[in-house]
């Protein structure tokens, strides 16, 4: 089976430009690693004032896609009771944390977990990409890692590793609301 992820950059960039979820894009500053919003190209770092900027950063809001998976699954979301072993770890569920604090293993908390690695994607250029992922541990673990359960929420495309604050601190605003 080939692969869906586009093979250049131009087809990264015109697969966004048809994506029909709204998302945020910004360039980075190579100086400062700010955010960077606009149109224009020659936007200057709000808080360096820089014109070097690298990378494109793409953020997904995650509201829409938590209500459908939670609603399409609402009869499987679990409250977990850790095992009786306690040297058993075989979940997030069996971690000490959540041993030791009995409201986590109750259905009032949702357990989101984020999940992001790097890949040279494009053999063209020297460009990484970085895509955020969000996981419902809530979901049995037979079907908290289908695709359609995982929620793409964040992307980074560019020259070199992102700045992991500046990469996960939308998600967390995302999260917060």
């Amino acid at each position: 089976q080939s692969s869906k992820l586009p093979k250049t950059l131009f087809m990264l960039k015109r697969f966004f430009k048809a994506y029909t979820v709204p998302y945020c894009s910004s360039k980075v500053c190579s100086q400062c690693s700010t955010p960077c919003h606009g149109t224009s190209k020659n936007v200057n770092c709000p808080n360096c004032h820089s014109s070097s900027l690298i990378g494109n950063l793409i953020h997904i809001p995650i509201a829409k896609s938590l209500q459908t998976i939670i609603s399409n699954h609402w009869d499987k979301l679990e409250a977990h009771v850790p095992h009786k072993d306690s040297n058993t770890v075989d979940d997030i569920w069996s971690g000490e944390a959540v041993r030791k604090d009995g409201d986590l293993q109750s259905n009032r908390f949702l357990a989101l977990g984020i999940s992001t690695d790097g890949i040279p994607i494009f053999k063209s250029t020297k460009s990484t990409l970085w895509p955020v992922y969000l996981i419902i541990h809530n979901l049995p673990p037979q079907i908290r890692f289908k695709g359609e359960n995982i929620i793409l929420c964040g992307l980074w495309q560019g020259p070199s590793k992102p700045d992991m604050a500046i990469l996960l601190k939308p998600v967390v605003q995302y999260i917060e609301i």
